[in-house]
């Protein structure tokens, strides 16, 4: 019995119908496994040709893994020819700038470093600076602020008016100090800003070893005080005026990188598109730079 024209017809529409919803579905499952494993596996075709990497410090530096893990990336790539180290952060704790000053370090030894500072490059992110071989920055680039702090919060006052009182045990008359609720002792004072000097001291060393600076220029620097990025370059803490396009053109002329060769910035794993977590990192982020009230911490910061 023969089919009906109609019936041919209709058969057809629903075939290519069905095909185009084949074709579809197969399109979005190939684009969701490139956004959920090409990124994490760097599948980038710029990351498996030669290029220049680009890492932006444009955090509160803390030396956390995902921190350590933009430079590691650039260690373990050998298509890697040259690091671009964008700064624009006013620093972190201690720790934070002596693991990222080490990473640094350590890729300097193997490819060119050179350093871009934008707005803010000061304390934990300038010691971060300081093994490139290269270092730029605009004039009005705040930079500098070698030194170390340590911050804690006293309310020994206001206890006293509330008629509040803490009992502490301790083992030893510095354990637990400085404590919030009670006055800082001539002891306690000491002791803290020993630890305080160590560490002063071996950022003056970074800087020495990093910028080829005498001891005494660096010591008369390293007083905390913060440098425009014209003082800077008449300090010897950087080595030109300039931005990513006077970096470049460095590494083209004076390092003999190819010239042209693209640029791929890594970028840390919390900088995503979702409006969700870029506002709760922006939260995070606010209460890491004040610090939490109660919190001791070896800071280097402007």
């Amino acid at each position: 019995m023969a089919v009906p024209p109609e019936t041919l017809l209709d058969r057809f529409r629903l075939r290519r119908q069905l095909n185009r919803w084949r074709f579809a579905v197969i399109a979005i499952i190939i684009l969701f496994t490139f956004l959920m494993i090409g990124p994490r596996d760097g599948a980038s075709p710029l990351r498996i040709r030669p290029h220049i990497a680009r890492v932006t410090v444009d955090f509160f530096i803390q030396g956390q893994p995902e921190e350590k893990a933009l430079f590691e990336e650039v260690l373990n790539n050998n298509h890697t020819k040259a690091l671009l180290l964008k700064l624009d952060s006013g620093g972190g704790t201690v720790v934070g700038g002596e693991v990222l000053h080490d990473m640094v370090q350590e890729i300097a030894k193997h490819i060119p470093v050179v350093v871009t500072m934008e707005t803010l490059a000061t304390s934990a992110a300038y010691m971060v600076a300081v093994p490139a071989e290269r270092i730029y920055a605009h004039k009005g680039t705040i930079t500098g602020s070698i030194g170390v702090l340590m911050e804690a919060p006293n309310i020994a006052g206001l206890s006293d008016k509330i008629g509040f009182r803490m009992t502490e045990i301790r083992s030893g008359a510095l354990k637990g100090q400085p404590s919030p609720y009670e006055p800082v002792s001539p002891q306690v004072k000491a002791s803290l800003q020993s630890v305080v000097d160590d560490f002063h001291d071996v950022f003056v060393t970074m800087v020495q070893e990093g910028r080829g600076l005498p001891r005494d220029a660096v010591e008369k620097l390293a007083d905390g005080r913060a440098f425009t990025g014209r003082q800077a370059l008449e300090n010897g803490l950087i080595d030109a005026i300039g931005g990513e396009e006077e970096a470049i053109k460095w590494l083209e002329e004076e390092k003999k990188v190819k010239s042209g060769l693209p640029i791929y910035d890594i970028e840390p794993v919390w900088k995503t598109p979702d409006l969700w977590q870029t506002m709760m990192q922006d939260i995070l982020q606010t209460v890491q730079n004040s610090g939490a009230f109660f919190q001791r911490r070896l800071l280097s910061r402007w």
